[in-house]
C-alpha cells in the first residue's frame, strides 16, 4: 500500500507541477495549444486520483479485483504526457 501511496503523491505533485508551468512559464500563443495543455494536466491529477484508489484497494485484499489494480497506472504514463506536450510534436494549424 505504501508504494502506491506514494506513487499517488509523486503523480499528484507532477500534475500540479506541471499545471503551474503550463499556467505562468508555458509560452503558447494559441489557444487550442493552451486548452490541449490543460486537458493533458486534468487527465494527469485523475489519474494521480485513481492511484489513491489503488493504495486504497492494495491496503484491502479481500476486495475484488484487488490483484489487477497495477493496470490502472498504464493511462498514466501513455495518455497524459501525449496531451500535455503535443503542442510541441503536432501544430495545429
Amino acid at each position: 500500500m505504501r508504494l502506491w501511496l506514494f506513487l499517488a503523491a509523486l503523480n499528484g505533485l507532477l500534475a500540479v507541477a506541471a499545471g503551474a508551468y503550463g499556467a505562468h512559464w508555458l509560452e503558447v500563443t494559441d489557444s487550442a495549444h493552451r486548452d490541449l495543455f490543460n486537458t493533458g494536466m486534468q487527465y494527469h491529477m485523475w489519474h494521480a486520483l485513481a492511484l489513491l484508489a489503488v493504495a486504497w484497494l492494495a491496503s484491502r485484499p479481500e476486495a475484488a479485483g484487488a490483484q489487477d489494480t497495477p493496470t490502472l497506472c498504464i493511462p498514466v504514463g501513455t495518455h497524459c504526457p501525449e496531451l500535455s506536450y503535443s503542442h510541441k510534436l503536432w501544430p495545429v494549424e
